[in-house]
């Protein structure tokens, strides 16, 4: 099975806060809807439900054309990690991935908790092709390319971050806020890896085993909303 959680993280004057969204189990001999027409159902109830508020953070098996299409059309704010593999346009040219990276200067500097790390950043306004195959006039949506690189001094520097982001709920955020709005949220996902990490090593979530695929279904909300529950009293 894959299981599909969305879990919304906030910040708080007392640490931060985590509240389960939905739980899913997917298995594809018993659905009749795709991981992704789920995925979508799922942020269109949330967004409903919020008012349109708060920022959808995708790592990078999400880096999809159709979720870019969909973010677009419901003027959601996302940030997707990239894959670093598909063709961007710019200044109405299609080019390879590398090469439009290459081209963003890194001229900003984000800094990390650790001693001596930091990140170079960049920003570059692009367009990605929303149809399989290139075509003479293909159908595009426009998104903000980040480029980061790990540093620890001057002369050390590390791996490459790629995120696609964009902000309509924010349009007036400047190139600079736009990059630091991206690392610091992007970051703030590996809070809620913490949480899945947690429920596998220390539960065995992994290892559990029930006869009925509802019973199964049932199991894993619970589980997340209790584990929620508990991180709520730590908090």
């Amino acid at each position: 099975y894959d299981t599909l959680n969305i879990v919304a993280y906030q910040d708080g004057k007392e640490g931060c806060e985590i509240k389960p969204l939905s739980s899913d189990i997917f298995a594809e001999d018993k659905e009749l809807d795709t991981l992704y027409q789920i995925t979508e159902d799922r942020l269109v109830e949330i967004t409903i439900a919020s008012g349109n508020k708060g920022v959808c953070v995708f790592d990078r098996g999400y880096d999809k054309r159709e979720l870019f299409s969909f973010l677009n059309q419901n003027s959601m704010n996302y940030i997707i990690r990239s894959v670093g593999a598909r063709g961007l346009i710019t200044g109405g040219i299609e080019q390879p991935f590398l090469e439009v990276a290459k081209s963003v200067k890194l001229g900003q500097e984000y800094k990390l908790k650790k001693d001596g790390q930091s990140l170079r950043c960049g920003i570059k306004r692009v367009s990605i092709r929303l149809n399989p195959h290139p075509v003479k006039h293909p159908e595009t949506v426009d998104t903000w390319l980040v480029v980061a690189r790990y540093s620890t001094s001057k002369t050390e520097k590390g791996g490459f971050l790629y995120l696609f982001c964009d902000f309509p709920g924010q349009p007036d955020l400047s190139s600079q806020e736009i990059v630091t709005k991206a690392l610091k949220m992007y970051r703030m996902r590996w809070k809620i890896e913490e949480v899945h990490r947690h429920l596998k090593q220390s539960y065995g979530w992994e290892k559990i085993q029930l006869t009925s695929y509802m019973r199964l279904q049932n199991m894993n909300q619970v589980f997340l909303l209790t584990m929620c529950y508990l991180y709520s009293l730590k908090r």
